[in-house]
């Protein structure tokens, strides 16, 4: 048995009652540490939570505050136990049309020595005439800053935009430094919701062109683990309640791991990180 094993930070409902977390030791089985949130919200929703460990040992979480904001929820903690004050990070400010910031997530860039923190936003009245939309008039594209500190921030950029509208990104790095990003591709008409690759050198790209889908219509909130050799990609089929995830090790063949696993009743998306097997047991 070795000193490492994972957790998935998730949350259930509409966000209520925080992160949760879950564990387990071979990627397949997750198991609820707690039937109480970690941390909860102390202002509004705390959705997709995405929970990363810097290489100072700190924690630190991100998530959606809200349906509808210009802000992303911000706190940090050396145990996951204890946490900071919890901060809303005004990143869309400068865009006060800016209808919603979904889903943030966020990578150390060891080159920059920052933090790329992206999620996804709709601007009212922009890219209103380039590729397809999703409901309610959503039309999202990826968008970016980066911080040394979390106390000051950049003027937020485009980060990825393929012509339609996308949500759910996440970032991997592979073991030949090369980066993947996975997202979804949020058209409704004609009907997409599904998941796709692009490769990128870096954190910030250039990324190539989209990948055919790798998984069926209706699901999101891509998380990701690798393990001895495969990366395995885990994804909320949010119509019907349920996980299910597939792995590939060079991603265009995917092999469909649903029927292999497991996770806890309830669990929206959410995020996996490596973790020593101290700190779980001290969660537990």
């Amino acid at each position: 048995m070795t000193d490492t094993t994972y957790l998935f930070a998730y949350f259930t409902g509409n966000g209520q009652s925080g992160m949760h977390l879950a564990h387990s030791e071979d990627g397949l089985s997750w198991r609820p540490l707690s039937d109480k949130a970690y941390i909860s919200p102390m202002q509004g929703l705390m959705r997709d939570p995405f929970l990363a460990c810097g290489p100072d040992g700190v924690f630190r979480l991100v998530w959606t505050t809200d349906w509808e904001s210009q802000e992303i929820g911000y706190a940090s903690s050396r145990d996951l136990l204890h946490w900071s004050e919890q901060r809303k990070l005004p990143v869309m400010a400068e865009h006060p049309a800016t209808r919603n910031c979904w889903a943030p997530e966020m990578v150390y860039d060891a080159i920059r020595s920052d933090y790329l923190i992206f999620w996804a936003s709709t601007i009212e009245g922009r890219f209103i005439n380039e590729g397809e939309t999703s409901e309610d008039g959503y039309n999202h594209r990826m968008w970016s800053v980066r911080t040394k500190d979390f106390e000051t921030f950049s003027s937020p950029e485009i980060f990825f935009d393929p012509g339609y509208s996308v949500i759910d990104a996440t970032l991997l790095q592979l073991p030949d430094h090369t980066w993947r990003l996975i997202c979804k591709d949020e058209r409704l008409s004609p009907e997409r919701k599904s998941l796709f690759v692009c490769q990128a050198p870096s954190p910030s790209g250039p990324f190539s062109k989209p990948s055919k889908p790798f998984t069926k219509a209706w699901v999101e909130g891509p998380a990701c683990l690798q393990i001895d050799g495969w990366t395995h990609v885990y994804y909320d089929v949010y119509r019907d309640g349920r996980y299910e995830g597939k792995r590939t090790k060079d991603f265009e063949t995917w092999e469909d791991i649903s029927d292999r696993i497991s996770f806890p009743e309830g669990a929206r998306h959410g995020s996996i990180i490596s973790a020593p097997r101290s700190l779980v047991d001290a969660l537990q």
